[in-house]
């Protein structure tokens, strides 16, 4: 199991954090807290997490002088911080991204998720593979990026697949892709509808097409699940 270490002098904040990845990636990490310079300088000797994320400004001194304190980096770092008069030296350290508080949640997904495959690629022998599901039909069977399904529709006993080019029958119900995606921040919003948490554009509260994908299509949510997802769009607010 991958390992991150939050780093923030906010409580609040390292909480919230932690709880929209876990929420999105079930049982995908492990993670450790620091709340200073030091102590996370000593977290991250002890612990040697995969992934850092480091608030800026802390009691103690700045995410960078803790930076500073490695002659060398083996871990993905991600800048998490209130001040963007930051970001000019932050970058200077080669982070793999950097995040303004109140984080966007679905920013921080994103985030994760191409860190997790970039992980996994690196230490899976089945790497290439790591991302992708096969669509089924009758007449063939198609290798599919994960990364690029937009949503999932059912159909009866079958459920288009609809991606960021084109779309696909697969001739599975929608319970066996929910089945194989809720790991990969997937979220079953509908009985018919499974969204790609990564091309939500909107959230509606109000009407029935509750959500916007990045492609311009309208996906009905059901009241208990508008819920569900207004609280995680507002977990760090």
């Amino acid at each position: 199991m991958k390992k991150i270490a939050i780093i923030d002098d906010n409580k609040a904040v390292r909480s919230s954090i932690k709880n929209i990845i876990e929420h999105n990636f079930k049982n995908s990490f492990e993670f450790v807290e620091a709340n200073s310079v030091l102590s996370g300088h000593k977290l991250i000797t002890e612990t040697n997490p995969d992934i850092v994320l480091l608030d800026i400004e802390m009691g103690d001194g700045t995410g960078l002088d803790l930076v500073h304190l490695f002659s060398e980096i083996h871990f993905k770092l991600v800048f998490i911080t209130a001040h963007k008069d930051y970001a000019i030296k932050a970058i200077k350290h080669r982070p793999e991204d950097y995040l303004l508080k109140p984080v966007n949640p679905f920013d921080l997904i994103k985030v994760i998720n191409t860190l997790q495959n970039e992980l996994n690629t690196s230490t899976s022998p089945i790497s290439n593979n790591i991302n992708k599901i096969v669509i089924k039909n009758q007449d063939t069977s198609i290798l599919l990026d994960v990364n690029s399904i937009i949503r999932c529709e059912a159909d009866g006993a079958y459920t288009k697949i609809i991606t960021s080019e084109t779309e696909y029958m697969a001739s599975k119900n929608l319970k066996h892709f929910t089945d194989l995606l809720e790991d990969k921040n997937f979220l079953r919003v509908h009985n018919a509808h499974l969204v790609n948490a990564n091309c939500i554009k909107m959230l509606n509260r109000h009407t029935q097409t509750g959500i916007t994908m990045e492609n311009g299509d309208k996906v009905p949510v059901s009241s208990r699940k508008i819920k569900v997802i207004s609280k995680f769009l507002e977990a760090l607010s």
